[in-house]
């Protein structure tokens, strides 16, 4: 796996978050997969995806910017900020994260096994 090929993953990834696609995020996700938000709240993989497709929480923009891959054999790790437009149980922001991923290589491919995300302050 290359950088680019990790990049692309994260953008395939936040696709399917953008249109809520169960099936995706299935394929994506590790079971094990952990999700810290920008605001301390913490989800897992089953909870994420029920989180988008029950609409409770949706994106409109998630632009990743300066992605930056690290692979190291069968574990890969992708810093980048974020800018997002969100809607969580119908209140809209806008956000800019420090996002950190890791990616790791198992026997149905490569999956995101930790998502966290760290606000930004704007000025």
């Amino acid at each position: 796996m290359t950088e680019a090929e990790i990049i692309e993953l994260e953008q395939r990834r936040l696709n399917a978050m953008k249109r809520a696609d169960a099936a995706a995020l299935d394929e994506l996700l590790d079971e094990d997969f952990e999700f810290f938000h920008g605001d301390g709240r913490y989800d897992n993989k089953a909870s994420s995806i029920k989180l988008l497709t029950d609409g409770s929480l949706k994106y409109s923009l998630l632009q990743l910017n300066d992605p930056r891959a690290y692979v190291f054999g069968d574990t890969a790790v992708l810093f980048n900020t974020m800018d997002m437009d969100v809607e969580l149980t119908n209140k809209s922001f806008r956000a800019r994260r420090s996002v950190t991923t890791v990616w790791r290589q198992g026997p149905q491919g490569w999956k995101l096994v930790i998502y966290k995300g760290v606000d930004i302050p704007r000025d």
